[in-house]
């Protein structure tokens, strides 16, 4: 029932305006700066996500284990994947603009480069989200790190596509 409800309110409210963009107006998303800014916080949060997650295997593998590591390490490794692997989703939603460009007859998206450089940015992302997503069920309690890596992977595709389209400019106050 709450999905229900929880769905019908999200339609209702949401943006009713729809993307028309050509390449080059997709390539200016490139350069918006709440995205910059959010891909350079992405990747200063990567760095340090990846040396708290060595330097808590290191303490554990040497019978040292921080309190709680059994909780923070697993959030700490669906953090990093989820940062890398929802701009999958972003480039996913740039590619099918550029397919609506295509069929829609005013340019040919297979002449950019830019058609291609999405390609490979959204295989690298998605590998990258999919081989993460394996081994951390090698890694870490099925039961905890599933629904962790999806909620984390939720979270951030909402903020990294909001902040990319410029969704979150046509909230109301």
């Amino acid at each position: 029932f709450l999905t229900v409800v929880g769905t019908v309110l999200a339609v209702q409210f949401s943006s009713k305006e729809t993307l028309d963009l050509n390449t080059n107006e997709m390539k200016m998303l490139y350069c918006n700066p709440a995205y910059l800014i959010y891909l350079a916080i992405m990747v200063i949060l990567l760095f340090a996500l990846r040396f708290l997650y060595d330097r808590l295997e290191e303490l554990k593998s040497s019978g040292k284990p921080i309190r709680y590591s059994d909780v923070v390490m697993p959030c700490v490794y669906s953090i990093w994947s989820a940062l890398v692997g929802t701009q999958s989703v972003v480039q996913a939603k740039v590619l099918a603009e550029l397919l609506a460009v295509q069929s829609s007859g005013t340019e040919n998206v297979f002449e950019s480069w830019f058609t291609y450089a999405t390609i490979i940015v959204w295989l690298a992302t998605v590998i990258v989200w999919l081989k993460r997503l394996n081994d951390a069920l090698s890694k870490f309690d099925p039961l905890f790190i599933i629904p962790l890596l999806q909620c984390s992977f939720i979270f951030f595709a909402i903020v990294s596509g909001g902040l990319f389209f410029k969704e979150f400019d046509t909230f109301d106050e």
